[in-house]
């Protein structure tokens, strides 16, 4: 009886230490993540927005065509 017990704890421990790594790996995760939006959203601003249809005139008036 004292080794299953023993053994029960065992598992209990391990798993215990598997979800403290797990909570480590998601928050480096997040972290990563997090990085990763702010540089896309920086690169995102720096581009110049595309320019504005024409107004008036026989061009640009109907059909955006920028690419």
């Amino acid at each position: 009886m004292d080794v299953a017990v023993s053994n029960l704890v065992n598992v209990a421990v391990q798993m215990q230490q598997a979800n403290v790594e797990h909570e480590k790996q998601a928050t480096i995760l997040k972290k990563a993540l997090d990085a990763q939006s702010s540089v896309t959203l920086q690169l995102l601003q720096a581009v110049a927005p595309p320019p504005a249809l024409a107004t008036e005139g026989v061009q640009g008036t109907r059909i955006n065509t920028y690419a």
